[in-house]
């Protein structure tokens, strides 16, 4: 599913961990099964693997990991949702949705809710509550920097670069 047309206020819903969240597609380029994945040593552990994409290594993570959630089995028909850009690729357990949002549906959340306040807000989808997050807060700082190196570490040993960053 390619999103380059995605309206700014657009949620796609997936389910993780048994819970309904979404992200807003603005910040999502496309949506892909499951590619293989390699897991090299020294990996991170909040990531599920790496895939290649157009050439480039492109550090795939489990929403369920970073929320502390129950994941289940990743397989070939695993959705993951590349980030704009493809600084990332998030898997998820499933799509559920694409819902268009209006400005009052969505009830924003209260600081300090939720880790790193990755919670902007909640909507209701068909009698259920959709966590609605956002992608900038997913990772902490920290995380986001030992993901950047590894990815870099990979880009290097692809390339055949000898040199290590």
């Amino acid at each position: 599913m390619n999103l380059k047309t995605s309206a700014p206020d657009t949620l796609l819903v997936f389910t993780e961990g048994g819970i309904l969240c979404a992200l807003p597609a603005s910040a999502v380029q496309e949506v892909v099964f499951l590619p293989e994945l390699s897991r090299p040593p020294g990996m991170p552990s909040i990531l599920e693997g790496m895939m290649t994409l157009d050439g480039a290594p492109v550090p795939v993570l489990r929403v369920a990991r970073l929320l502390g959630l129950p994941a289940s089995p990743t397989g070939i028909y695993t959705p993951v949702m590349i980030l704009k850009n493809a600084k990332a690729a998030l898997a998820v357990e499933s799509m559920d949705d694409i819902y268009r949002l209006s400005a009052k549906d969505m009830v924003k959340a209260k600081p300090g809710l939720a880790f790193n306040d990755c919670l902007m807000g909640e909507v209701r989808l068909k009698e259920r509550v959709v966590h609605v997050l956002s992608v900038d807060r997913l990772l902490l700082t920290e995380e986001k920097r030992r993901v950047e190196e590894f990815k870099t570490v990979v880009l290097a040993r692809l390339s055949g670069d000898g040199a290590q960053p």
